[in-house]
C-alpha cells in the first residue's frame, strides 16, 4: 500500500514538471534584464510586443509592434530578455506636453551577435495627437521610422539608433536606440531637447528635455523635447520629432531567419511590452536531465516495490 502511494506521488510530480515546461513563461515589464534557461530541446513559440510611446497632451501615442513565430532551441541555452517599458508622460501636462518613445522588446542568446526577435516600440505622442500625422507605431521592417515634422530625425537602419529632430525653432525629440548603437539627442533649438535612447547593455530610455516632456521607456526609447515626441526603441531606433507638437517615429523590428509560421503586426500593442516563450514540441526522444531524474526515480520506486512484493509471495 505504501509503495502505491509513493508511486502515485512520483507520477504526479513528473506530470506537473512536464506540464510546466509546456505551459511556457510570460515575461512582463520589470525595467531590468530577465533570463530564461531553455529546459527542453524542441520547437518553441516565441512572441514579443514592443511598448507604447508616452502620451502627449492630446492623449495618444504610437503603439508597439507585435511579432511571433516558431523557433528551435537547445536545452541549456540561456536567453536574455528585455521587455520594453512605455514612454513616460510629462511631469506637467499642458499644451506643450510631449511623450517619450516606447521601448523595444528583445530576446537574444547570451553573447550572440544578433538577437532572435525584437519588437519595435511606438513613438512618443505629440501635442496635436493624430493631427498632422502625429503618431507613429512600432514597425515590422528592420528600419526605424523617421520622426514626424519637416525636421524629424531619420530612423535608424541596419540595427543602428535613430537621430534626434533638428527643428531650429523647437525643442526636438531624441532618437530611439537600436541593437548596435544608441539614439542621438534632439538638436537644441530654443529650449530643452530630449536625449537619445540607449542600446545594450543598459537599454535605458533617453532623458526628458524638461518638465513638460516625458522620458523614453526602458528598451531604448528616446526622450521627448518640450515640444516634440521621442523615437521608439527597437532593432533600429525611430527618429525624434522635429516640429512643434508632433510625435516621434516608431522603432524597427527583427526576426531571425530560422523562424517559421511567423506573424508580424505593426502598431498594435498598448502599454508596456511583453514576451512569451512556450514549448510546442520536443525534437528529441531522449529525456532532458530534469525529466530523466523523475523517470529514473519513478522506475526505482517501481523496482523496489516489485522486489518487496516478490519476497512476500515466495
Amino acid at each position: 500500500m505504501r509503495c502505491n502511494r509513493v508511486l502515485l506521488f512520483a507520477t504526479m510530480i513528473s506530470l506537473v514538471m512536464l506540464s510546466q515546461v509546456r505551459a511556457g513563461v510570460v515575461f512582463s515589464y520589470t525595467g531590468s534584464l530577465q533570463e530564461y534557461i531553455v529546459p527542453t530541446t524542441g520547437v518553441y513559440y516565441i512572441s514579443a510586443a514592443g511598448a507604447e510611446g508616452g502620451h502627449g497632451y492630446a492623449g495618444v501615442a504610437g503603439l508597439g509592434a507585435v511579432l511571433s513565430g516558431e523557433y528551435a532551441l537547445t536545452a541549456g541555452t540561456k536567453l536574455e530578455i528585455i521587455v520594453g517599458g512605455q514612454g513616460t508622460p510629462p511631469e506637467i501636462q499642458n499644451s506643450n506636453a510631449e511623450g517619450g518613445g516606447g521601448g523595444g522588446s528583445f530576446v537574444y542568446i547570451t553573447g550572440a551577435l544578433q538577437p532572435i526577435i525584437v519588437a519595435g516600440g511606438g513613438g512618443g505622442g505629440g501635442v496635436y495627437g493624430e493631427l498632422y500625422g502625429g503618431v507613429s507605431g512600432g514597425q515590422i521592417t528592420t528600419e526605424g521610422a523617421t520622426g514626424l515634422g519637416p525636421n524629424g530625425g531619420a530612423g535608424g537602419t541596419g540595427g543602428n539608433g535613430g537621430s534626434g529632430g533638428t527643428f531650429s525653432q523647437g525643442q526636438n525629440g531624441g532618437g530611439g536606440a537600436g541593437w548596435l548603437s544608441n539614439g542621438t539627442a534632439g538638436v537644441y533649438g530654443f529650449g530643452a531637447s530630449g536625449g537619445g535612447g540607449f542600446g545594450p547593455p543598459t537599454f535605458a530610455g533617453g532623458a526628458a528635455g524638461g518638465i513638460v516632456s516625458g522620458g523614453g521607456g526602458f528598451g531604448g526609447g528616446g526622450g521627448a523635447g518640450n515640444s516634440s515626441g521621442g523615437g521608439g526603441g527597437g532593432y533600429s531606433g525611430g527618429g525624434g520629432a522635429g516640429a512643434y507638437g508632433v510625435g516621434g517615429g516608431g522603432g524597427g523590428s527583427y526576426l531571425d531567419a530560422s523562424f517559421t509560421n511567423t506573424i508580424l503586426t505593426a502598431s498594435t500593442h498598448s502599454g508596456n511590452g511583453v514576451v512569451e516563450i512556450r514549448l510546442l514540441s520536443e525534437s528529441t526522444p531522449v529525456p532532458e536531465p530534469s525529466t530523466f531524474a523523475v523517470i529514473l526515480g519513478t522506475g526505482l520506486v517501481v523496482f523496489s516495490c516489485r522486489r518487496r512484493w516478490t519476497r512476500r509471495t515466495t
